[in-house]
């Protein structure tokens, strides 16, 4: 459909983007296309009321050689709306009944119900799977954090076991009283199936000790029974969990003792 522009210029070919679809149109032999050309005087006519904007100004010498290249070939003239849609509605049945016409895809070549059925059922599976892929990177996020930035975390933290009531007592090789070091990974460790229940903190050292896995989301204090009363979260037991599908996350740490100047 040509107006009084010739249009914006392709950097490349130096056409304009109108004629670079007229020669694409032109040059499927197998498809026909129609050229609409506005008519002189109605071209005329809107250069009076629009003024120069409608008139081919940069590229007067481009526009004058393609409008004699689409007028050389069979074309239609419009000077209003009606015309456009008169040329337009002469076309469409007189291509409809051209049986030589191909489509975009030819029903022949179309998918049989099998196939579209199959591709279906691939399509259900393929979204089904990146459901589950996004389910399993939410269940290993603890946080923030996925599960062994946890575990280096907690085996890096190191404690003061004292004498909690919570942790397996250990004899001290020397009389001087010594507390336990350990490190929170392996008091995680110990104190998980206490902690599904509740484990209650009498003393202020012992409530300390707990902090590490406080700080990481793992355990939280259940106010329902005392202050100093902690519980697994959500995150602690699925952390707790992971636990027990792979393995111990530390043993039993030896000879690592502290005097009680060095009490943390």
């Amino acid at each position: 459909m040509l107006g009084g522009r010739y249009g914006s210029l392709e950097p490349e070919t130096g056409k304009s983007y109108v004629e670079l679809e007229y020669d694409y149109a032109v040059a499927q032999k197998r498809k026909p296309y129609v050229s609409l050309v506005v008519k002189p005087d109605h071209h005329d006519a809107r250069v009076r009321e629009h003024g120069l904007k409608v008139d081919e100004r940069a590229h007067p010498d481009k526009y004058r050689a393609f409008y004699q290249i689409v007028t050389s070939k069979h074309c239609a003239f419009w000077a209003d709306k009606k015309d456009i849609q008169a040329a337009i509605f002469r076309k469409l049945p007189e291509w409809a009944q051209n049986d030589n016409l191909k489509g975009w895809i030819r029903a022949e070549d179309a998918a049989s119900p099998a196939l579209a059925s199959e591709l279906a059922k691939l399509s259900e599976e393929n979204r089904e799977l990146r459901n589950r892929m996004r389910e399993n990177r939410a269940a290993d996020d603890f946080e923030g954090l996925q599960f062994e930035e946890v575990v280096t975390i907690l085996k890096g933290q190191f404690v003061p076991s004292g004498s909690a009531p919570y942790v397996e007592p250990y004899a001290s090789p020397e009389s001087t009283p010594r507390f336990l070091l350990v490190h929170a990974g392996h008091l995680f460790e110990r104190l998980q199936d206490k902690l599904a229940i509740g484990v209650p903190v009498r003393r202020s050292e012992d409530d300390d000790i707990l902090q590490p896995l406080l700080a990481l989301g793992l355990v939280e204090k259940d106010y329902r029974w005392e202050p100093n009363h902690y519980l697994l979260t959500q995150s602690g037991r699925r952390f707790r969990n992971r636990l027990l599908l792979s393995g111990p996350i530390a043993t039993r740490l030896q000879g690592m003792w502290a005097t009680e100047s060095e009490r943390l």
